[in-house]
């Protein structure tokens, strides 16, 4: 089924969250339309099925997930595979089994008018990636993937990504300022650090998993052949590539309806800034409902395998000065006095009192915010399995 252009719109509101489009009335006056995210992959045996319904864009509460639906995967050999709803919104099963070339379809059954049933969907085979590679340029590093076909039946390409890297708090705090309330006041006491929580506050992973849409195709080529194509570029901001940068590239096989589903959408998401922009004429879900086939339906079935391949890139491979930018970049101390000698201010730890972490301290002491001197508010110390020094 075909739809018009604003239910583009609805739809991508939907993938990459709050939006703040041009807004005409046969826009904010269009809910309740049924949005299917679906996705088997067979390399992993995992399927996971997300059921929304369309709002306003100016609303601004949480997504209206459906529960309570019969979600189940059906092979034209009549294997039945039932997701169970969890509390993330998401239906899942952990136990598909397919072979190359079984064909599988879903059936989502909301209610007695609320019955979807996608088309059968062949589960097809993803060639392995080649290789993985970089360039260092002047804003950024970019990645590029290679990847071929000997027997020219894939032609068809989708790519995402995971980077992982390491980085350094701003600062080091060696001590621990603990306050605790004492009748009408809250006092403060001082202790040294443990070396391991030091450790654990200093350096830590962070992870970035990709949002943009990436399609190829060699379509148009004598062969089967992806050669450099240009995923992405990691800007040398946020101290990406100060110590050891790794990315995880992974690649799926399309159908060619798929491919189109994909590019449209891509192309739409690259347009956001004009909502008079020429839209893709052809934005078709493989997913209808079978007691009111007119009704729109938003959302894509895809199923596929998967194959990947992993960088890793040390500062060294990187322009020395194009790794400096870090934390401490973006992060200030301060200095607080025990009482201000002239006004006789809050005490030390009033002041401290959850709101900074102490980096040194003296005659006075020197915090920073709680960000700034423990990277584990926003990463995490646990080394990663993969993880290669």
């Amino acid at each position: 089924m075909k739809h018009p252009g604003y239910l583009l719109i609805l739809m991508l509101g939907f993938y990459l969250g709050c939006v703040d489009p041009y807004e005409p009335e046969e826009i904010t006056n269009f809910g309740n339309l049924v949005v299917i995210d679906a996705n088997i992959n067979g390399t992993t045996g995992e399927a996971s099925v997300v059921l929304t319904t369309t709002r306003s864009l100016t609303r601004e509460d949480t997504i209206d997930y459906i529960s309570g639906a019969e979600v189940y995967l059906e092979t034209e050999a009549n294997q039945i595979y039932n997701l169970q709803f969890t509390d993330s919104g998401t239906y899942i099963a952990n136990n598909v089994i397919l072979q190359f070339g079984d064909k599988i379809r879903l059936n989502v059954n909301v209610s007695e008018n609320r019955q979807y049933v996608s088309d059968f969907e062949e589960y097809i085979r993803t060639p392995e990636i080649d290789s993985v590679t970089f360039r260092a340029d002047t804003d950024g590093v970019k990645i590029f993937v290679s990847t071929n076909d000997p027997t020219n039946n894939t032609l068809y390409y989708k790519w995402d990504y995971i980077e992982t890297w390491i980085f350094k708090a701003a600062y080091e705090s060696r001590h621990v300022y603990e306050t605790f309330p004492n009748g009408n006041l809250i006092l403060g006491t001082i202790s040294n650090r443990d070396p391991a929580e030091i450790d654990s506050m200093q350096f830590c992973f962070k992870d970035y998993v990709s949002k943009q849409i990436i399609v190829g195709t060699s379509e148009n080529l004598s062969a089967d052949i992806i050669s450099n194509k240009n995923l992405y570029e990691a800007s040398y901001q946020a101290g990406k590539f100060q110590y050891r940068y790794s990315v995880l590239v992974k690649q799926n096989a399309l159908s060619k309806r798929s491919f189109e589903y994909w590019t449209n959408l891509g192309a739409v998401t690259e347009g956001l800034g004009g909502f008079f922009d020429t839209q893709p004429a052809n934005f078709e879900s493989n997913i209808r409902n079978r007691i009111n086939p007119s009704e729109g339906v938003l959302g894509y079935f895809n199923v596929f395998s998967e194959t990947s391949k992993r960088l890793f890139i040390d500062a060294t491979e990187v322009p020395e000065h194009q790794t400096s930018e870090t934390l401490t970049d973006l992060c200030t101390s301060e200095e607080l006095l025990e009482r201000d000698p002239d006004t006789g201010g809050s005490p030390l730890s009033e002041q401290i009192n959850g709101r900074y972490i102490l980096v040194e301290k003296e005659e006075s002491a020197i915090v920073a915010g709680p960000k700034c001197a423990d990277c584990r508010l926003t990463g995490y110390f646990q080394r990663p399995e993969f993880w290669e020094d």
